[in-house]
């Protein structure tokens, strides 16, 4: 009895040495057992973070969620110009009008001409309160 008391004395935290990142001692076997674990059963793709690829031509790019504020008046603008699109359009493109797509094309045409005219820009102008000059 005094034997195992000793025994059971001295085991080490195995767990504990693993999460705490102990690199005082080796666990012994933690190698091979990597090494047996990727043989037997290679990592998972669904785990694995896919290649970033640029889109191809005529293939839309990955859509990104993103949440802003609106005014009020804004937001119920953007729903009536979504719903005024859609009696424009002939059926087959009707089911393209989103709020989402309306303000990704609004949002591209005032970057275009931020970047183009920096500080002479709509943008700039309206943020710092300045008047835009008509063309």
């Amino acid at each position: 009895m005094g034997f195992r008391m000793e025994e059971e004395n001295q085991k080490r935290d195995v767990l504990k040495d693993v999460l705490s990142g102990s690199q005082n001692e080796a666990i012994l076997g933690l190698e091979e057992l990597r090494r047996l674990i990727y043989q037997v059963s290679p990592p998972e793709k669904s785990l694995l973070k896919p290649a970033r690829k640029e889109p191809s031509e005529g293939r839309r790019p990955k859509k990104k969620k993103t949440t802003h504020y609106l005014s009020e008046d804004i937001f119920i603008n953007l729903g009536e110009v979504k719903e005024k699109l859609r009696q424009m359009l002939p059926d087959e493109k009707k089911k393209k009008v989103s709020k989402s797509r309306i303000v990704n094309h609004a949002l591209e045409m005032i970057l275009k001409e931020f970047v183009a005219k920096g500080e002479e820009s709509f943008l700039v102008k309206k943020i710092s309160n300045r008047r835009p000059e008509k063309e």
